[in-house]
């Protein structure tokens, strides 16, 4: 969807890279473990639509997880993203 207002450049060639594997959804188990990729999440309360890259269920637990390029912090939004998805998960 953002693509539609983004240049291309480095940073979103790698990104775009980086996310293939995770955008297509899809479940398997892994280990004993149920992995969920791009698993849509939502919050009717604090109006937010998303999609974890990656959730892997232990039991019943979940445990996400992100796929980001670059040092770790390099940018405010990282953070952010990673924030409000753990908002929706708290419903």
């Amino acid at each position: 969807m953002w693509s539609k207002f983004l240049k291309e450049n480095v940073y979103t060639m790698r990104g775009r890279s980086l996310h293939e594997r995770v955008d297509e959804p899809v479940g398997e188990f892994q280990e004993g473990a149920r992995i969920e990729r791009a698993l849509p999440l939502w919050s009717v309360r604090l109006g937010l639509i998303g999609k974890a890259d990656v959730v892997e269920f232990h039991g019943v637990t979940p445990f996400p997880v992100e796929y980001k390029s670059g040092r770790l912090r390099e940018f405010e939004n990282d953070d952010l993203h990673f924030a409000l998805k753990a908002c929706v998960w708290r419903r």
